[in-house]
């Protein structure tokens, strides 16, 4: 018998091998895909492996502008060799995949490449049937991630490629002209790529702003820097049908007919409730996900679930940290999820960060709330780097407590100043406190003090 067994093995389920590994307990790890989940094999590493060359190209062609280089020719205009970028994805998705599986062995976890199904719970113990044996444990975590919402199609047989993310990191062709349905992270990441790789691209999505549960201001600080770019935008607009040679956008009550050669589905996720006998488990679930507690514990007390399955936040940071919750419950540790300061990034040229609350939550929640928002350019190192781009940032503040309720920014190293920002929100920082912290000059992190002292 195992101390815990893991149905599956994304960022949730090997995080959640590797720590309680790491405490003494056996672990049984089970993947029926590829080691890695989402994240690893066709999200969050081999996206920014692709924005990551596709902004190199979009530097290099912003210098040639400014007169850095001297061109002869159009054959002296560089362009990405996409056989190379595919090759180098799958190199670095290999060395990552070669990574983690040393890390979980490292700490005595047993790997099982196969499609486990919860065969009985008890009180005392879970069982699950693995390609014909069973595999016994205390504890059970079920972290069997997410899939991708498909379009319902007619028509089998069109003439442009209809594709989503998997798809999306094999072609070797840049598109000439893409749409891509859906403005969430997926859909524009993947739009930043191919329009900074060449393509002409159009965005659309059936809500009235882009980036999914992003502070309308700053999502539209985003559109527009994107539009600037030639990113098309066109919000409360629906994929109508699609017909052999065209698609048919609903926009704004009419109908329009528009040619493409590839087309993009990145309308969402939902959570991966099926194929592992979890209606007979007597677990709760809905459509939106497990149903868990803050402790990730399922109504079964030896039963918990983390990542994408829960339907909260489908963010691998997210799986990562419901993991230890998770390793900690069972070691008696009291430690518990607090999702509001759980961040938020695109990972766009430029990047946005989101960490807690937006201005329309605070409204239709009743906090009593303050915010301003000021252009990057108050951060003298950014200013230098990248000139008046349109970058901005933004600060709510709860009025009572003068604690951040909400940090929301556009702007190149946004990411990386997250863990700042989590850092004042869990410690209860006031704007007085953020202000007294001595800020290394120049970085762009000093607009985080310019912003707190420009509160009266």
């Amino acid at each position: 018998m195992y101390d815990l067994v893991i149905l599956g093995a994304g960022p949730g389920g090997y995080k959640a091998a590797g720590l309680a590994g790491k405490k003494g307990m056996s672990v049984a790890l089970i993947e029926k895909d590829r080691l890695g989940g989402v994240c690893l094999n066709e999200g969050c590493i081999p996206f920014k492996s692709y924005l990551q060359k596709s902004g190199a190209l979009n530097k290099y062609n912003e210098l040639k502008a400014r007169g850095f280089y001297k061109t002869h020719s159009d054959s002296d205009n560089p362009a990405l060799n996409m056989d190379k970028v595919v090759l180098e994805k799958d190199k670095l998705v290999s060395e990552l995949q070669k990574s983690v599986m040393s890390s979980v062995r490292h700490y005595g976890v047993d790997y099982y490449n196969g499609e486990g199904v919860i065969d009985k719970i008890t009180e005392d113990a879970v069982v699950v049937r693995l390609d014909g044996r069973l595999i016994e444990g205390k504890y059970l975590i079920i972290a069997t991630g997410s899939n991708e919402v498909r379009l319902k199609l007619n028509d089998a047989d069109l003439k442009y490629d209809v594709i989503y993310s998997r798809q999306f990191l094999e072609m070797r062709k840049i598109p000439s002209k893409a749409l891509i349905i859906g403005g969430g992270v997926i859909g524009l990441e993947a739009a930043c790529f191919w329009n900074e790789a060449g393509s002409k691209v159009t965005v659309i999505d059936a809500a009235n702003h882009i980036g999914g549960n992003i502070d309308n201001e700053i999502a539209q600080v985003l559109k527009k820097s994107l539009e600037s770019k030639g990113i098309i935008f066109m919000l409360d607009t629906k994929a109508h049908d699609f017909q052999k040679d065209f698609i048919t956008l609903d926009s704004d009550g009419g109908l329009i007919n528009e040619e493409f050669d590839t087309v993009l589905a990145a309308i969402g996720r939902k959570p991966n409730l099926s194929g592992f006998n979890l209606e007979n488990s007597g677990i709760v679930y809905n459509e939106r996900g497990i149903v868990t507690d803050d402790f990730c514990r399922t109504n079964l007390s030896n039963v918990f679930a983390c990542g994408d399955v829960t339907g909260r936040l489908m963010l691998a940071h997210t799986a990562y940290r419901q993991a230890k919750v998770i390793v900690d419950a069972i070691c008696g540790v009291d430690n518990r999820m607090d999702y509001n300061v759980i961040p938020r990034v695109i990972y766009t040229n430029p990047e946005l960060l989101s960490i807690g609350l937006t201005d329309e939550e605070c409204k239709l929640g009743g906090l009593d709330t303050k915010s301003i928002s000021l252009p990057m350019t108050y951060s003298g190192r950014y200013f230098s780097e990248h000139g008046k781009d349109g970058a901005r940032v933004k600060l709510i503040v709860n009025k009572a407590s003068n604690e951040i309720a909400g940090f929301h920014m556009v702007g190149n190293t946004s990411s990386e100043l997250s863990l700042a920002v989590e850092l004042m929100m869990v410690n209860h920082m006031t704007l007085n406190d953020i202000e007294n912290l001595v800020y290394a000059h120049p970085t762009v992190g000093e607009i985080i003090s310019s912003i707190a002292g420009a509160f009266e």
